[in-house]
């Protein structure tokens, strides 16, 4: 049992860092004037079915996820690359929550509660 939910998460881990690089680049992308809009791989979708995401939850999951990952990805390319693991897992771990309060009942705010502005000052450990 222990294994398998080790397996979800390293799936679920590797779908956030797939996600967290493909917007980084479509951001890039997308600030040098190409259009960008055929690129989008949509993998929150398929996040939110590993993670057991309720379809009653997915719109305020979604909606979350999409304001949450922008204020991730808006940090400076070098100090994304440099902690990028620990960024997806710190993400894991806010949609672990997000969706444990969504499965008993309390809403979400509208601002995320953590803030990943103190990356700056880490030293790379994801090598």
């Amino acid at each position: 049992m222990e294994k398998d939910q080790s397996n979800i998460k390293h799936e679920i881990l590797t779908l956030i860092l797939a996600d967290m690089r493909n917007r980084k680049l479509l951001m890039g992308l997308d600030a040098t004037g190409l259009s960008t809009d055929e690129f989008n791989t949509n993998l929150s979708e398929l996040i939110f079915m590993k993670m057991g995401i309720e379809k009653q939850h997915e719109v305020i999951m979604c909606n979350w996820y999409e304001t949450t990952i922008f204020d991730v990805l808006d940090i400076d390319l070098n100090t994304f690359r440099q902690h990028q693991l620990f960024l997806a897992l710190t993400f894991y771990d806010a949609l672990q929550e997000k969706n444990r309060k969504l499965q008993s009942g309390l809403l979400l705010k509208s601002k995320p509660a953590f803030s990943f502005s103190k990356l700056k000052t880490l030293r790379r450990f994801d090598n």
